[in-house]
């Protein structure tokens, strides 16, 4: 990120997610750093050999990587017990799922979310194609925390909610910086369809055609074929200027042999593809 954006007061990192509004030409420089921030992460979760490294060990690793530090007290955060809770009383808990402790700073219009870089188990959740007797399914499977960063590099990549991976934090998790945006009303979600197709549009995403995997959507980015699922009411969010913005969601790429064997999945990657073609017509199925 160039030296001219702004530094993070909790972070004392440059930021350019400053608030609820986010410019859009920043994105691009949001997306080297967060690729940037998932080697380096990989690298140091690959560091430990034989199980979870003492504290200096882990130290000499991040340090050896270049990946950021930021203090859980200059963060404003503190573990009680088993819980992590706000110093200052400025940062809102909000509820915690499979992948992260998400915080919000209601101030500054943003919001902080740990994820766990020495996890014993799954760090959230991914879609799993699977071909079996009966044909290709996609179900769902345990996620690695490498696999649930680079999630969240690639929705950011691709339209959804800007993310930043900052760095790890000295309770060793690393943390991811979002504008804290707006959830929908009862009634929106009640009609949640058009909020949806508009947030998957601005994604580039496409329907799958003939009712084939219709809780799933077709998304292409820099010319990898994904699935994108779970965009169920708590994963759309309205963001500062009130459009739908996708904020979570499952991904897997498709396989190739899927894309072959299923011709509503390979016309839906194509019709994806032709999105992002400047001539409007996709060549990567050819």
């Amino acid at each position: 990120m160039d030296d001219s954006a702004p530094t993070d007061a909790r972070t004392g990192q440059p930021s350019r997610i400053t608030g609820r509004e986010f410019e859009e030409r920043y994105r691009e420089d949001g997306s080297r750093r967060n690729r940037r921030r998932v080697e380096q992460a990989a690298r140091l979760y690959h560091e430990p050999v034989g199980g979870e490294p003492d504290a200096s060990a882990l130290q000499q690793a991040i340090a050896a990587i270049g990946l950021p530090v930021i203090d859980l007290a200059d963060l404003g955060l503190a573990w009680t017990g088993e819980a992590l809770v706000s110093m200052d009383g400025r940062l809102r808990p909000l509820p915690t799922g499979s992948e992260a402790v998400p915080f919000a700073d209601d101030a500054a219009g943003v919001v902080y979310k740990l994820f766990p870089l020495l996890a014993s188990g799954s760090v959230g959740v991914k879609l799993a194609p699977k071909n079996g007797p009966d044909g290709w399914t996609v179900d769902s499977a345990p996620a690695t925390l490498l696999e649930t960063l680079e999630k969240i590099s690639l929705l950011h990549d691709a339209g959804a909610i800007p993310s930043e991976i900052v760095g790890i934090t000295t309770a060793g998790d690393v943390l991811v910086k979002q504008p804290l945006f707006t959830e929908l009303s009862r009634q929106q979600k009640a009609n949640l369809l058009p909020l949806r197709a508009q947030a998957v549009a601005t994604m580039g995403g496409i329907q799958f055609a003939n009712g084939t995997f219709p809780d799933l959507r077709a998304v292409q980015y820099d010319k990898r074929p994904y699935f994108m699922g779970d965009l169920h009411p708590g994963n759309i969010m309205l963001d500062a200027a009130g459009n739908p913005v996708v904020i979570d969601a499952l991904i897997s790429l498709a396989p190739e042999r899927m894309r072959y064997d299923v011709p509503e999945v390979k016309r839906a990657f194509w019709d994806a593809e032709a999105v992002h073609a400047p001539d409007g017509t996709a060549d990567f199925l050819l």
